[in-house]
């Protein structure tokens, strides 16, 4: 057949395209196993989700639960910002950061479809069912698996205080809900069927309301404040040796606001005594107690003019390498390894979510917990 062409463009036969398909093949074929790999490892995990279509030995790599943690570490972090809880089951937003960029992208429009999500794990989000509050998902938005948790032993407690884990010690998933003011809860692996009651030494937990949990190394922490005892408690679970405890905050710290995170793989606090003060970053070396390290002190200074905001705490990312911030509308982006922070407007449809700010950070993974243990297969659903 003669190719067509005009001034604009040139038509080629279908004749054509095979044969270019054709030497596309063999030219990629080519390709060392390693090079494939590092491309594949450093693509988004949609694409790289989407490959495993392309052969049988594309899948198998895309599947290896070593590919999937390579591929996990090279992920870009994510920011799910999550309407008030009086209004739950609204359409939820995620936004990537890019702090070079400093660019703000819109990734999913409807995430939280079934549910208001509770908390989030290497990819895996815990959700809340939208028609009965007392049914919880877990799923991974990029490969739409999704698995309904069994029913709690203690379902009229839910779901208040809860979260989900990575052990690294075992390679599982669980997921912890506090079920009583003595310190019982209760652990759910993935994969398995039933939930598991632990009853250690009773210890009086006030009573009140629990934040969402800063989880370090498989172990969960939530803050409550008594207003009885004038004291700021920490309530922390280790998933992996399933045991709870109930520790106080140095006197330092009670005339101060402060929020919980991780940073650089250390339980660590962000405190501010007031508005016009600079925030402090402590870490936490032992897990339950030990002295508190002062890392740095952060102020956020608003477009170089000498202006320094008061602004709220949103959710840290990569470990604490970016602590995001908002204030009335702005949004703050802070790199605590270069100490310099980037504000900058969401848009006008999305700054209701800054004025009530509840962030959580996520990452788009491969992740599965069907591959929670590879020491116990049996056990994964």
């Amino acid at each position: 057949m003669i190719r067509r062409r005009s001034s604009r463009f040139t038509v080629i036969t279908t004749r054509e395209v095979e044969v270019m398909v054709k030497n596309a093949k063999k030219n990629f074929i080519r390709l060392p196993d390693e090079i494939i790999l590092m491309i594949l490892v450093r693509l988004p995990a949609d694409s790289v989700h989407n490959f495993r279509l392309v052969c049988r030995n594309w899948y198998k790599v895309i599947s290896d639960h070593l590919f999937i943690e390579a591929h996990l570490l090279q992920s870009e972090w994510s920011l799910i910002m999550r309407p008030p809880t009086w209004s739950r089951f609204q359409e939820i937003d995620t936004f990537s950061i890019e702090m070079k960029e400093g660019s703000i992208t819109r990734k999913y429009s409807k995430l939280c479809s079934m549910g208001w999500i509770m908390a989030s794990c290497n990819g895996l989000l815990l959700l809340q069912n939208k028609q009965n509050r007392l049914v919880l998902h877990v799923t991974n938005p990029v490969t739409k698996q999704l698995v309904t948790l069994p029913s709690s032993m203690k379902s009229d407690i839910f779901p208040k205080p809860i979260g989900l884990t990575f052990v690294p010690a075992t390679g599982e998933y669980k997921v912890v809900n506090i079920i009583n003011k003595l310190g019982s809860f209760e652990i759910l692996t993935l994969g398995f069927n039933t939930w598991r009651e632990i009853h250690p030494p009773a210890i009086e937990i006030p009573n009140v309301y629990f934040a969402s949990p800063v989880v370090v190394n498989g172990v969960l922490h939530w803050t409550k404040f008594s207003f009885h005892k004038n004291h700021k408690y920490i309530v922390s679970v280790d998933a992996h040796h399933e045991t709870l405890e109930l520790w106080c905050l140095p006197d330092r710290f009670l005339l101060k606001k402060f929020d919980l995170l991780e940073f650089g793989g250390y339980f660590s606090l962000l405190t501010l005594a007031n508005p016009t003060e600079e925030m402090e970053l402590w870490s936490l070396k032992d897990c339950y107690g030990g002295d508190w390290i002062l890392q740095q002190r952060i102020s956020l200074e608003y477009t170089g003019l000498g202006i320094y905001l008061p602004a709220e705490f949103i959710a840290n990312l990569k470990n604490g390498k970016v602590v995001v911030f908002s204030h009335s509308g702005l949004f703050c982006v802070y790199n605590t390894e270069l100490k310099k922070g980037k504000w900058m407007p969401l848009g006008e449809k999305y700054n209701h979510l800054l004025f009530f700010p509840n962030g959580l950070a996520h990452v788009d993974s491969l992740v599965s917990w069907r591959s929670c243990s590879e020491t116990s297969p049996e056990h994964c659903s």
